[in-house]
């Protein structure tokens, strides 16, 4: 019950939230931009349906990432600022009330996530009378992956008292900091970047190919040098989000249960 009333008032709260009004409206005329221009002429129509949801996917990680930093940035912060002396000072555990911030967050960022893939179903059935079959792992993927990015940006915030000063570090590791890796290790090291949150994100934009990509691709430059590319499978993405789902939320509630209001 109690739970309950928590997660409601979250989910107002973010459903009031400028960042949320602004977002919705904004990531739905970004996904009807490309299939009108489609319709209208001005940009060449994809040959299939594969071609179509590619195009229209290539960023939706990256919209993820943001959506999710932007709502989740300021979830556990909150709590050491002000407004803890009125939450935390409350009979109710501090467990329960993470798992409430988290859900809100999460669902405000599913509401998001959905409204822009509806629009590209949508258009997908008016252009091709058909989606891709693997439109259910698709969404499963996103979901999981917004999940995921959810924790890992909570655990974030669980270590600063600012709110503003948690979503910029937020933004800043998932969107900057974590891709420069990534480029790093797999293009440079030639090393597998597994243990990456956004080398996992790539399954959900691979899963719209009519053949899914290779694990391993490699290229010969000369000169005895050798560039490989790493695409996950299915499964070892989908086994990454949910480890960093699993250990976030862990390390957030390590974090958020132990520290002081101060």
């Amino acid at each position: 019950m109690v739970f309950g009333m928590m997660f409601r008032e979250n989910i107002r709260f973010y459903l009031r939230t400028k960042r949320f009004q602004v977002i919705l409206p904004l990531y739905a005329v970004l996904s009807a931009i490309i299939p009108l221009l489609m319709i209208q002429g001005t940009i060449p129509k994809p040959p299939d349906v594969y071609s179509f949801t590619q195009q229209t996917l290539g960023g939706i990680a990256d919209d993820i990432l943001l959506i999710c930093a932007l709502l989740a940035g300021d979830a556990i912060s909150r709590d050491f600022s002000r407004e803890g002396y009125f939450t935390l000072t409350q009979p109710v555990r501090r467990s329960v009330i993470m798992l409430a911030r988290f859900l809100s967050a999460f669902v405000a960022a599913v509401i998001v996530l959905a409204v822009a893939i509806a629009i590209g179903v949508g258009f997908s059935e008016y252009m091709y009378s058909s989606v891709v079959p693997t439109l259910p792992e698709i969404v499963f993927a996103a979901v999981l992956f917004a999940a995921s990015l959810t924790a890992f940006v909570m655990m974030f915030s669980s270590l600063f008292k600012n709110a503003a000063l948690s979503i910029v570090v937020s933004i800043l590791i998932v969107i900057v900091a974590m891709p420069i890796v990534q480029s790093i290790t797999q293009f440079l090291s030639h090393i597998e970047p597994w243990f990456l949150v956004t080398y996992a994100a790539g399954v959900i934009s691979n899963l719209s190919y009519k053949t899914y990509p290779p694990h391993v691709i490699s290229e010969h430059l000369g000169a005895g040098r050798t560039f490989y590319v790493y695409t996950p499978s299915p499964v070892e993405g989908m086994a990454i989000m949910l480890g960093y789902l699993v250990i976030s939320g862990f390390v957030t509630w390590a974090i958020y249960t132990r520290r002081e209001l101060k």
